[in-house]
């Protein structure tokens, strides 16, 4: 996507003194202390309350906690863990400095680091539960059947279960709310081929509206790793980029660019001690990590190189501006509609008509500038080109994507950052606010087909949250979010 020039930059600069490692690395030789392959991460779905994956897992959340109140600058406390992706707290040690706030959310390492992140955690959780043969389960949601919370999580609903926090939605701690199909759809990133434009759509389309649709602690990067169900959400994810390689057809990671593989990354085992991992060592989460996901097909063995080959990116081409000064979607569960100028849309088409668009090209709408008041508790299905009087349906080839603020761009959350002059979290842009780009090739030639010429587009933004039993959750959204520039333009792979 257009993140990609942004996100090469951010690594490129956050990367630069480590490439040279790259020609020592030993990236055959597994440094973890497990058999290869003999963890299986198992879906929670099938799991009943007394499996020991729960049960295991819910002692170690207790002995965390207890951690928190009995030795609170322990990196084996929950707090403390939950900090190294992300907190309000401001850090003391030294340690704490060097670790906390370090989720990488909107850049290129989003998958790798979470990687890292979840197997030391699921380490420090086999120690703190005593079970020596824990692994870390995953939430599919992928599947229809499971698109409530996981019982174990909300039964019971009380302070006796440690997997249990009141500071969710409405609905999720009573196995009313679900899912939409909108939120959990891998259509669009395993669509594409290219790594760069996977993980964006992944994390923008799939990983962001999870969060918001869950609420709560789980609704903002900062304190969503403090809800247990974070780590089974990102397992999942990271179970899905595994599926993804296996699609092959070129599909393959940035293995051969010393950036992404060289780059440390800091955070403690089971023994507190401090230390540090790269891409080079997660490529292969079976050989290398010796984890595997119940079902999934066999993993796909990637190497890195000890040579430097270019990786195509996205580069963004803009055209214009689609609609002049900034737009609101104010706190209101309303659909809002914003009409495109499609005049010089038409005469950009003319010298590059969609039927003739090149390989690796798009036409795409970028809304950049985007934040909210406070954290909203729902998301937006953006749809382009419905024809009038037609109810938008997420299976329509009108839908482009998601919009869900979970990674920055909350002002008051900021505000707060600010008074205990805590490092902000930036995206890749450099700034807190956000910025979302959606291919519509696909969804122009709809439009086109449908009215017979460009010359009346809209684009319609859908509040969705959550279903309530199966019904849609149309309660007060908590957050009006600004959206500074909308424009159209060129993607095209360089």
């Amino acid at each position: 996507m257009n993140q990609n020039t942004l996100t090469r930059r951010y690594f490129l600069q956050k990367t630069s003194m480590a490439t040279s490692a790259l020609f020592g690395l030993s990236v055959l030789q597994p440094r973890r202390a497990h058999a290869l392959g003999s963890f299986v991460r198992k879906d929670v779905g099938k799991l009943s309350a007394s499996d020991t994956t729960l049960t295991s897992y819910a002692a170690a959340v207790a002995a965390m906690r207890q951690l928190d109140t009995t030795d609170p600058t322990n990196p084996l406390g929950w707090q403390y863990q939950a900090a190294i992706h992300g907190t309000k707290s401001p850090s003391i040690t030294a340690e704490e400095q060097a670790t906390w706030n370090a989720c990488e959310h909107y850049t290129v390492f989003f998958l790798s680091w979470h990687r890292m992140y979840l197997y030391y955690f699921e380490r420090i959780i086999r120690k703190m539960s005593g079970d020596a043969n824990w692994a870390l389960p995953f939430w599919n949601y992928q599947s229809t059947s499971e698109r409530t919370l996981p019982s174990a999580f909300w039964t019971p609903a009380d302070a006796s279960n440690p997997l249990y926090i009141f500071d969710r939605n409405p609905g999720w701690n009573d196995g009313s709310a679900s899912l939409w199909d909108s939120a959990v759809s891998t259509a669009m990133p395993f669509g594409d081929i290219d790594f760069g434009s996977f993980y964006y759509q992944l994390e923008y389309n799939m990983h962001d509206t999870v969060h918001t649709a869950v609420g709560g602690l789980m609704g903002y990067h900062l304190t969503a790793a403090q809800d247990p169900i974070f780590f089974l959400h990102h397992s999942n994810v990271d179970r899905l980029w595994n599926s993804w390689l296996t699609l092959k057809n070129g599909r393959q990671d940035p293995f051969s660019d010393a950036s992404w593989t060289t780059a440390p990354f800091t955070f403690f085992d089971e023994n507190k001690k401090q230390v540090t991992i790269t891409g080079c060592e997660i490529l292969r989460a079976q050989d290398q990590l010796g984890y595997v996901y119940e079902g999934e097909p066999a993993q796909v063995k990637e190497y890195c190189l000890n040579r430097r080959i270019r990786v195509p990116y996205y580069a963004y081409i803009p055209w214009y501006e689609v609609w002049p000064g900034p737009i609101e979607l104010p706190a209101v569960f309303e659909t809002k509609t914003i009409e495109v100028n499609t005049q010089p849309l038409r005469a950009h088409l003319r010298n590059s008509p969609l039927a003739r668009m090149k390989a690796g090209s798009s036409v795409v709408l970028k809304l950049s500038q985007v934040e909210a008041d406070h954290q909203p508790n729902i998301y937006y299905e953006v749809y382009l080109g419905i024809p009038k009087g037609e109810t938008p349906k997420f299976e329509s080839p009108f839908y482009v994507g998601n919009l869900a603020l979970f990674g920055g761009g909350i002002r008051d959350i900021d505000e707060q950052m600010k008074s205990h002059e805590r490092r902000l979290p930036k995206t890749a842009q450099g700034d807190r606010l956000l910025s979302f780009t959606y291919k519509i090739t696909g969804a122009l030639q709809a439009a086109t087909k449908a009215a017979g010429s460009l010359k009346d587009l809209d684009v319609a933004f859908v509040p969705r949250g959550a279903l309530l039993k199966g019904r849609p959750d149309e309660r007060h959204p908590t957050a009006t979010i600004k959206i500074g520039r909308a424009e159209i333009g060129l993607q095209r792979l360089e």
